[in-house]
């Protein structure tokens, strides 16, 4: 740890600790603020992308999503982005957590926490290929459940949930 002004043990007071959070808070901050602004830039092609997915679970019966209400189409994109500004910024989130808790662990802590740190994020990114590669029979699945009576008809934003619903729960 550096040593820091006005203090002759190298310890950091409360304010320095409280002024060193809100410095990585701001930086992970404007991380998620630049990931979100580039997923919102490519939110159609994203969107696209989430579409192949349904399309496959109606057997090309639906080629298209809908969205009921004049704001919904800009709150999907936002979602869109939010999610994806989210995953564009977790290294730099983890990387910022680390700089900040590392200073406080002991050698012996540092060294089984990065294997466990490293597994844990494989392991979840992992779990979102599986989440995607199980997407389409799963909404297969849950657009026939209901019978032939019933029609399927999702809207964006019920769909962008699922998916992002899907991916945290098969990561975790």
């Amino acid at each position: 740890m550096p040593r820091r002004k006005g203090n002759t043990d190298g310890q950091m007071t409360v304010v320095e600790h409280l002024g060193e959070l809100r410095r990585r808070l701001v930086i992970s901050l404007l991380a998620l603020a630049l990931g979100g602004t580039i997923c919102f830039i490519f939110a159609p092609d994203i969107i696209a992308f989430l579409v192949t997915f349904y399309e496959e679970a109606t057997k090309g019966q639906r080629d298209a999503l809908v969205f009921t209400g004049p704001l919904d189409a800009f709150a999907t994109r936002l979602k869109i982005a939010t999610y994806g500004g989210i995953i564009l910024a977790l290294p730099v989130w983890l990387w910022q957590l680390w700089r900040f808790i590392t200073p406080g662990l002991s050698p012996t802590e540092k060294r089984y926490a990065v294997p466990f740190v490293s597994a844990s994020i494989f392991l979840f990114a992992c779990g979102g290929v599986v989440a995607f590669l199980t997407l389409q029979p799963a909404l297969d699945f849950l657009l026939n459940i209901a019978g032939a009576d019933l029609q399927p008809l999702l809207t964006a934003d019920k769909y962008v949930s699922l998916v992002a619903l899907m991916v945290i729960a098969f990561g975790l």
